[in-house]
């Protein structure tokens, strides 16, 4: 039977935690009866975090995570892929290839992503290429898969085109994400492409907080400035 208080009390956590101290959200979950509903919201702060690059926060709710005792097979395997993601995150590729050795069938976006981490890590980085690509223009929605494929390609394996490429694919068709745009508009100044930059940026701030946007243009100016730099290098 669904506990329709706690339901509610964790749809507030997942929608407005981010307003609040944490020492108040942490003491909401607490107070959750059943480890299945905290577990999905340390879930969300995870997953958040790991979008925002605060892998410390995300470590610090995983370690909170593996303290509670879930029942339930989805939340086990959603877990499991916020710990690949995380592994991703931090480059764990040790840790990463024993959660894709211990599941007995390897599918969905989550364990392909992984499974292109470990070709790299293994110097097999044309294969890992490939299915990173066609990961990153398969699913325009599945926002981890694109700006981790683009983020593969942005790295060590510089190949800006193709980055440019996911993210040109994915923005045209989920235009309004937040993070594809910022992905988008940060990798035109890398390819030179500083109009459809200035262009995309424009669309960018009319569906933004304000707060957002001013954030994000601390970044973008930082990126400009140092793909103009580049450029008079060359």
């Amino acid at each position: 039977m669904i506990n329709a208080h706690a339901n509610l009390k964790y749809l507030f956590l997942r929608y407005r935690y981010m307003e609040f101290e944490p020492a108040l959200i942490e003491g909401l979950i607490l107070s959750f009866d059943n480890d299945n509903y905290k577990a999905m919201a340390y879930l969300d702060i995870i997953d958040d975090a790991i979008r925002r690059g605060d892998t410390g926060t995300a470590s610090q709710q995983i370690y909170k995570l593996q303290k509670l005792n879930i029942n339930s097979p989805d939340i086990l395997a959603m877990i499991r892929e916020q710990l690949i993601h995380f592994n991703i995150a931090i480059n764990d590729l040790t840790a990463l290839d024993q959660l894709i050795t211990e599941k007995e069938e390897v599918t969905g976006n989550t364990d392909a992503l992984a499974q292109a981490y470990l070709l790299a890590y293994r110097d097999k980085h044309p294969e890992a290429g490939a299915v990173l690509e066609a990961l990153g223009k398969q699913d325009p929605f599945d926002e981890t898969a694109v700006l981790q494929a683009a983020a593969f390609f942005i790295g060590d394996n510089m190949d800006n085109e193709k980055a440019y490429n996911i993210l040109l694919k994915a923005v045209n068709i989920n235009s309004y994400s937040r993070q594809i745009n910022e992905a988008y508009i940060l990798q035109c100044l890398r390819v030179g492409l500083d109009n459809y930059a200035e262009n995309a940026l424009q669309k960018y701030k009319q569906f933004v907080p304000d707060t957002t946007y001013n954030e994000f243009l601390i970044t973008y100016h930082r990126e400009r400035e140092s793909s103009a730099l580049n450029t008079e290098t060359w």
